[in-house]
């Protein structure tokens, strides 16, 4: 068992009996089909993509005039738009109103425009034989992932670690509050890719998974938020649960299933900048799947 004392007073026993992620030498297509089907947990591939490459995307990132500050704590800078953070029944104003000016600007930061992330995931849905859909509405579409720096400019009097991001999950509210996005409402999966373009070696942050899912009624009961942070669930509900922590290195990239609930926790003074993005799967058959959605 790991105990991790969080800077901000609050503990986290993470556990691990079965509960582990395949790793991989690079990008391999063919292992999404074992995730989906449940032969593993989450998917650590090691040196994905060039560290040179890694180091042009957060230059033109950072330097980006459209990048931009959430509001949420502690910091995010992040370029892309963002389904999560669309609020209910403003599905296609406030997802896709803007999405144009978006997939301009990731392709221009890409180096040649080239996405690692679509192009792994369109060979694995060829592998598969199965169909690669971007999330559309109105003749309009999300053809970008999106890239987010966590923790610039904390600051901390001591070494203990902090989270970039609280525990939580990306997929029972999101997909509730969209019904008129067909191609996901319904969907019981999401899975989140990342792909780690900037970290302080030895002192990466670490995602945590945590075998986990939450329902509806848990997710909006006001008793279940986190403390302090702008979003998330508290501790409490993930005590004594295995989890799983995967720690990227520059290059590195992993997928996890979003709809666990999960966390990043990094050293205090340092930051992780990250291309990432979400896709659902359609299963029509036992094994592998039929059909995927990329989006943010």
């Amino acid at each position: 068992m790991q105990k991790i004392i969080l800077a901000t007073g609050e503990s986290l026993q993470i556990t691990n009996n079965n509960f582990a992620a395949e790793v991989t030498e690079g990008f391999q297509p063919a292992i999404l089909a074992r995730l989906v089907d449940g032969e593993t947990l989450a998917i650590h591939m090691k040196n994905a993509v060039d560290p040179e490459w890694c180091q042009q995307v957060t230059e033109r990132f950072i330097q980006h005039p459209a990048t931009t500050t959430e509001n949420v704590t502690p910091p995010l800078y992040s370029l892309g738009s963002h389904l999560y953070s669309c609020a209910t029944g403003d599905e296609v104003s406030g997802y896709f109103l803007d999405v144009e000016r978006m997939n301009g600007a990731i392709k221009s930061v890409l180096p040649e425009g080239h996405d690692p992330i679509v192009a792994f995931l369109q060979e694995a849905c060829e592998l598969n034989n199965a169909k690669f859909e971007y999330l559309s509405c109105n003749g309009m579409s999300v053809r970008h992932g999106s890239l987010r720096i966590w923790g610039k400019g904390v600051q901390a009097s001591n070494d203990k670690q902090y989270y970039f991001a609280a525990p939580h999950e990306d997929y029972e509210e999101t997909n509730a509050n969209h019904p008129a996005l067909h191609q996901i409402y319904g969907l019981n999966n999401l899975y989140s890719i990342i792909l780690c373009i900037d970290a302080v070696v030895d002192r990466e942050p670490e995602t945590l998974v945590w075998n986990r899912r939450m329902t509806l009624e848990e997710i909006r009961n006001p008793d279940n938020k986190h403390a302090w942070s702008s979003y998330g669930y508290k501790e409490s509900l993930i005590e004594g649960i295995d989890a799983v922590s995967i720690r990227l290195k520059k290059g590195d990239a992993a997928i996890i299933p979003a709809h666990n609930v999960h966390a990043v926790i990094g050293h205090p003074g340092f930051n992780r900048c990250s291309y990432m993005a979400f896709f659902h799967l359609v299963k029509t058959s036992p094994a592998g799947f039929s059909k995927m959605v990329f989006r943010t």
